[in-house]
């Protein structure tokens, strides 16, 4: 069952969204594939026992078919699987990149801006403050707006997905909801019946910043599908308040957005769900041209800027633009030399590090330029970039904090008053207003931070300190990067990955659309379905770049904020970071795995599987790293306590950690060239004796 509006013909912005007639905005749809539709309303409408949806809001990654819309739903609070699922719900399109950028950007920066100038330029006291406080307010109410307005819109969505539901069981088909449509028996205050058992809470709950969803799932009912992941979400959601009153917490939404792009995906269509994310962009506008490519007699690196540039999507050439615009503010920037810590050199700095991201993505793509193309390319770097980077930031927000709330707790009830390092002690921070300051990352002026706290504490026990490094390395860093950098690679659909059938059924979608189209008629892709071997290296290249675009944002942060402005020391975080790409390794080690899964078909490869010689791998790199620095540090500060110290060998401990790190980096190269080799000889045995199979999706 499916069904999708004429994306040339009927994609609306808000602006043109109106409630008219049946007639007049009257959509493409397919029959529903049953019997008497109408006899089955009654029934479909309780299906799965999830007041009117099919999935629990807790089923986060539970089935491996939707991972792709859990992990959307994530990225950002779910702005642009939101986005995706109205269009595909209401034929609505998102706002445009310059109102984005206007709305929650310059609109809240003028008005911060106006506030900083009222403070320093207005002489008198109170006007000064008068202004300046006004401002300020006008600036949270314009944060607490926009959010208002985005859940009441969230919520309009989940009205309109279960209304479309619910009349695709009733009478087979769908059409634009209309002012006729709404119920009279609402009026009256009785519960429409597309609702289909949601409630006013429910629908509020699931879209707040802070909710209580009920329950909605039989928590005897047991499920071998259910992932780490999984019991992680439904942990997180029930430890609060789920035990006393039987609800799920929810924390801006996602589990609501996840839950309802779940019932679109089951909803719509596939053919008429190939659009891109954000541009909502046909996919077969741009990939003719790609396939073409790819499947001609000559090689694809042949330089043409307006064939490459005609291979690009309309999000691709969006980012190349920026990124352009980006670069030459900055160059005209440090020319001016407006601000003396960003000058020409640091330009410099921050060219180089946009090239190393570009010469390894080369250096990878060079072989496999027929396995995945270029466009595919730049939307997995920025992924990695922008959304990995994000869920990285949060997540790792929230586990150091418990980390460091608990190391706090063990420092205080340990019963030191004194730490053994110069001017280092515990009775201040004890005695100051909140323990925040303890758990605190950076100190004010001179004021000793948490880390500093921290590493003083570890001189007297190193056991106890070697404990959280250890964890700080495996779960705070190696767990939560390489988890995001895999959602990351999970957040992109792109038909690189298509199936011939699966593009076939697209075109048939694409033909109700304009006839002039420059390529001609297209409905069959006879070379789509490559070897198993092409999808292989194209899964491996599409990771890399992934992770690319993670280390590059990451290596930007560590030069530019966690740096110093000093040039050198730039050149040397830059260097040191190029020698040592963790981040491309440890993804190439996680396509092993993701290829066994999607191309192998291997049922046993699970999400812990995928990811766990990544984790593995990072996880021993920061460890060594850490640990040695901690070593060091002890080493010029003194032993500590007899009872605890490490049976170590201080002496040559500095030597050790660059060629022990090296060696780390190696053996996972070793090992990923060994495992992809075997990995190999299976795909070469898969296409020699082909399975046929149903035609579905790979990834």
């Amino acid at each position: 069952m499916g069904w999708l509006p004429s994306w040339k013909g009927n994609a609306r912005s808000a602006d043109e969204h109106s409630r008219t007639t049946e007639g007049q905005n009257a959509l493409n749809y397919q029959s529903f594939p049953t019997g008497n539709a109408r006899d089955q309303s009654e029934s479909k409408a309780g299906e799965g026992g999830h007041r009117g949806f099919s999935t629990s809001i807790t089923h986060m990654f539970v089935d491996p078919e939707h991972e792709r819309v859990d992990c959307c739903a994530l990225a950002c609070c779910g702005v642009f699987q939101s986005d995706r699922d109205r269009f595909l719900i209401t034929g609505i399109m998102p706002p445009s990149f310059c109102k984005r950028v206007w709305v929650h950007f310059c609109m809240p920066l003028w008005i911060f801006g106006m506030a900083v100038f009222c403070a320093v330029r207005i002489e008198d006291v109170v006007i000064r403050q008068f202004f300046s406080t006004l401002l300020i307010f006008l600036l949270v109410a314009y944060f607490v707006g926009q959010c208002m307005k985005g859940m009441s819109k969230r919520r309009e969505i989940r009205e309109e997905l279960l209304w479309s539901r619910y009349e695709m069981t009733r009478t087979g088909e769908f059409r634009y909801r209309v002012e006729e449509d709404f119920p009279a028996d609402s009026m009256s205050g009785r519960r429409p019946a597309y609702l289909m058992g949601q409630t006013t809470s429910d629908i509020r709950n699931a879209h707040s910043l802070f909710g209580c969803y009920a329950r909605d799932y039989d928590p005897s009912h047991k499920t071998d599908q259910y992932s780490f992941c999984t019991r992680t979400f439904q942990c997180f959601s029930e430890m609060w308040c789920g035990l006393l009153c039987q609800c799920h917490l929810q924390l801006c939404g996602v589990c609501g957005i996840a839950q309802e792009g779940r019932e679109v995906e089951k909803l719509v269509l596939q053919k008429y769900r190939r659009v891109d994310y954000i541009t909502m962009q046909p996919m077969l506008e741009y990939y003719i041209p790609i396939y073409e490519a790819r499947n001609n007699d000559n090689d694809e690196l042949t330089f043409n800027v307006w064939e490459s540039w005609n291979r690009l999507s309309t999000f691709s050439r969006w980012v190349l633009v920026t990124i352009s615009i980006v670069s030459a503010v900055l160059f005209f920037w440090s020319v001016m030399g407006y601000q003396r810590e960003f000058g020409l050199k640091n330009f410099g700095v921050f060219s180089a590090t946009l090239l190393q991201a570009y010469g390894i993505m080369k250096l990878v793509h060079w072989k496999h330029v027929k396995d995945i193309s270029t466009d595919a390319l730049i939307k997995y770097f920025v992924s990695g970039f922008c959304l990995s980077t994000s869920l990285a930031v949060f997540f790792e927000i929230v586990v150091g904090l418990i980390m460091k709330l608990v190391m706090s707790i063990i420092m205080v009830s340990s019963g030191i008053d004194v730490v053994s390092a110069p001017g280092y002690s515990l009775d201040g921070y004890m005695l100051s207003p909140g323990f925040a300051n303890v758990v605190a990352m950076q100190g004010v002026d001179d004021t000793p931070t948490y880390r500093d706290f921290v590493r003083a504490y570890g001189n007297d026990h190193p056991v106890v300190y070697t404990i959280y490094l250890f964890v700080n390395a495996f779960i705070l860093a190696a767990t939560v990067e390489e988890l995001c950098k895999y959602f990351g690679f999970r957040m992109i659909e792109h038909p690189d990955f298509y199936s011939s059938h699966d593009l076939a059924d697209a075109a048939t979608a694409e033909s109700e659309q304009s006839a002039d189209d420059p390529h001609g008629p297209r409905d069959t892709f006879p070379a789509q379905d490559r070897s198993a071997e092409s999808r292989g290296a194209a899964v491996t290249v599409a990771m890399v770049s992934t992770a690319l675009g993670f280390a590059c944002c990451e290596n930007l942060v560590y030069i530019f904020i966690y740096g110093s402005s000093n040039f050198s020391v730039e050149i040397v975080i830059l260097l040191a970071r190029s020698l040592f790409p963790v981040h491309p390794i440890a993804a190439a080690l996680q396509s092993i795995g993701v290829c066994e899964r999607d191309i192998e078909k291997k049922r046993s490869t699970g999400l812990g599987r995928i990811v766990f010689p990544g984790i593995l791998f990072h996880g021993v790199y920061d460890f060594l790293l850490m640990w040695f620095d901690f070593n060091n540090s002890r080493k010029s500060n003194g032993d500590g306590d007899d009872d605890e110290t490490i049976a170590i060998d201080d002496e040559g401990s500095d030597g050790l950690s660059f060629p022990l790190s090296f060696l780390v980096l190696i053996a996972a190269l070793l090992y990923f060239f060994w495992a992809s080799k075997l990995q190999r000889g299976r795909f070469q045995s898969m296409d020699r004796n082909p399975v046929p199979t149903a035609p579905s999706t790979p990834f």
